[in-house]
């Protein structure tokens, strides 16, 4: 068996181009796919305020008068409002009302305590001089198949109350359907 050796400049050739490999490699993963990374990120939020913008002005050209158009949008402000409580036995008999209307009956009803709903800032948001919170539950429901969707659907489409999902588990239990929501509603007070 021969051996190969390697000559002193093989030898430098060989570390130069290993060090300008390893440099592109520190390149990449230093410089360039964080800035990628970075611009992935606010084209995604600028595509998200021209989709906003875009949702305002086709509700503003619709109407010829602006005046018109304000009012429209003052409407909707309002309906949205509404489905902001100011205290919590409210979202609870909102919810056991629903259910009821649904033919589903309530097991349990577990909240946990209220949390003040902060920005991503860590401020605590606020509007119309009303601060937010949110209202964690835990709704375990009985009922047919059909009758706990319908009261899924009731409680995602409510204009009485604003509600997030936060986890669903439905089992089997002899002819009915066993749910446990996990649910968050929204609060100004």
């Amino acid at each position: 068996m021969q051996k190969t050796t390697i000559s002193l400049t093989q030898q430098k050739i060989l570390l130069a181009s290993g060090l300008i490999l390893l440099g592109v490699i520190v390149v990449w993963f230093g410089l360039y796919r964080p800035m990628y990374n970075r611009a992935f990120v606010l084209k995604a939020k600028l595509a998200n305020l021209e989709r906003q913008i875009h949702d305002i002005e086709a509700v503003t050209v619709a109407f010829v008068d602006k005046e018109v158009g304000i009012k429209e949008l003052e409407k909707r402000s309002q309906a949205l409002d509404a489905q902001f409580l100011s205290d919590e036995e409210a979202g609870y008999k909102i919810i056991s009302g629903l259910a009821k209307k649904q033919g589903v009956e309530i097991v349990s009803l577990q909240p946990e305590p209220k949390v003040d709903y902060m920005d991503a800032g860590g401020q605590r948001l606020a509007a119309d001089n009303k601060l937010s919170s949110k209202v964690p539950v835990t709704v375990e429901l009985k009922g047919s198949y059909k009758d706990v969707v319908a009261f899924v659907d009731a409680l995602e489409h409510s204009s009485e109350l604003f509600v997030t999902f936060d986890g669903i588990k439905i089992t089997k239990s002899d002819f009915k359907v066993l749910a446990v929501l996990n649910i968050t509603f929204y609060l100004l007070s």
